[in-house]
C-alpha cells in the first residue's frame, strides 16, 4: 500500500511539473510577442499612402484634420475610418510566424497583386506594412519589407485605396452664426426665413393672420454637416427632378443653392443633393471647402428627410398661446 501511495504521488508531482512546463513555455510564447510596428504618434505623422493592384490614395494631415489628395483638390478624411488604420499600427501584435517562403505570398494575399501596402511618413521616416487576407474576424496576415516571412497578427484592418473608404460623409459645414436667412421651398411656396439678430432664432416672414412662427431650431440645424451617402462627380448627376429646392444666404453675402432630386426608381438611382455656390467669394475656410468640393461632386443619399427638406407650409406655423384669463372685480360685501 505505501509503495502504491508513493506512486500515485509521484506521478501527480510528474503531471504538475508537464503542467508548469507547458504553461511556462506558453508565458515565454507571450513574452516574445512583439509589436508589428513601433509606436506611432498621430501628431508626427506627415502622409500615410494606401496601396493597392496598381491604385492608391495620400493621406495627408491639415491642422486638426486628415485630408486626401483628389487632384489638386483636398477632400476631408472620415477621422473613425483614420482611427481604425493608426489603432491597427500601434495595436497590433505578432502572434507567430506562419511561413518563411515566399511562394506562399499569393496564398496569404501578400504579393503585389493582393498585398494592401500601408507606408508612413513621420519625423522625417517611412516606413512599410503588407496587409493580406484575414484568417477570421480577429487576426490578420500580414508581412514586413526585407523579410520573407508571413506572420500572423492580433488585428485586423479592413482598408483599401479606394476613394470612398475614407471620404468623410457629411458636407456643408459652417459656423452657426454664419447663416442669416434661408429661403425654404415648400411646395406650394417658398418660404422667408431670418435670422433675429439679438436672439439668433429664426423666424418665417409673413406670417398668416392668427398664427405665429414655429420653433424652427431643428430645421435649421437640418441644413448644417448634412450627412450623405456617396460622393458623385459632377458629370454623373441624374437626370432626376428636384423634388425641393432651398437656399442658405450666409453673412460674408455667398449662398448655397440645395437641390434634392428624387430617386430614380427605373433606373435604380437613388436621391441626390446638388448645391451650387453663388454670390460673394466665402471668406469662411470651411465654406470655401464646402465651395470647392460642391463644385467637383454632387452627393448621393440614403433617403431624402421629409421632415427637414420637404415640409409643408403649415408646418411653419402654429397658434399663439392663448391668452391669459382676466378676473373681473367681485361684489363689495361691504356696500351699505
Amino acid at each position: 500500500m505505501k509503495r502504491s501511495h508513493l506512486t500515485v504521488i509521484s506521478l501527480l508531482i510528474i503531471c504538475a511539473a508537464a503542467l508548469l512546463y507547458i504553461m511556462s513555455g506558453r508565458s515565454g510564447q507571450q513574452q516574445r510577442q512583439r509589436r508589428l510596428h513601433d509606436y506611432v504618434d498621430p501628431a508626427t505623422l506627415q502622409s500615410v499612402t494606401v496601396a493597392q493592384a496598381g491604385q492608391q490614395v495620400e493621406l495627408v494631415p491639415r491642422e486638426s484634420a486628415w485630408y486626401m489628395q483628389d487632384g489638386e483638390l483636398l477632400v476631408e478624411v472620415d477621422a473613425g475610418a483614420m482611427l481604425k488604420m493608426i489603432e491597427f499600427i500601434n495595436n497590433a501584435m505578432i502572434i507567430r510566424k506562419v511561413t518563411g517562403k515566399t511562394e506562399t505570398w499569393p496564398r496569404f494575399e501578400l504579393d503585389d497583386k493582393g498585398a494592401l501596402t500601408l507606408t508612413l511618413q513621420a519625423a522625417g521616416e517611412s516606413s512599410t506594412v503588407y496587409i493580406g487576407k484575414k484568417k477570421d474576424h480577429a487576426t490578420q496576415f500580414v508581412r514586413l519589407p526585407d523579410d520573407p516571412a508571413v506572420y500572423l497578427v492580433s488585428q485586423t484592418l479592413d482598408a483599401g485605396p479606394e476613394p470612398w473608404r475614407w471620404q468623410y460623409r457629411r458636407v456643408l459645414r459652417y459656423a452657426p452664426d454664419m447663416l442669416g436667412e434661408i429661403d425654404y421651398d415648400c411646395g406650394e411656396k417658398i418660404l422667408h426665413l431670418q435670422r433675429d439678430a439679438a436672439s439668433g432664432d429664426f423666424t418665417v416672414q409673413d406670417v398668416p393672420a392668427g398664427k405665429t412662427s414655429a420653433d424652427l431650431r431643428q430645421l435649421v440645424d437640418a441644413f448644417h454637416d448634412i450627412g450623405i451617402a456617396q460622393y458623385v462627380p459632377r458629370e454623373r448627376t441624374p437626370a432626376s427632378g428636384a423634388v425641393a429646392t432651398h437656399t442658405l444666404y450666409f453673412t460674408d453675402g455667398s449662398s448655397a443653392r440645395l437641390r434634392f432630386l428624387d430617386r430614380d426608381e427605373e433606373n435604380d438611382t437613388p436621391p441626390h443633393l446638388v448645391i451650387v455656390f453663388e454670390g460673394a467669394e466665402p471668406t469662411d475656410k470651411q465654406l470655401r471647402y464646402a465651395r470647392d468640393v460642391c463644385a467637383r461632386y454632387v452627393f448621393s443619399l440614403s433617403w431624402i428627410d421629409a421632415s427637414k427638406y420637404r415640409k409643408v407650409c403649415d408646418e411653419f406655423f402654429t397658434d399663439p398661446p392663448p391668452a391669459p384669463e382676466t378676473t373681473g372685480a367681485g361684489p363689495d360685501v361691504h356696500g351699505g
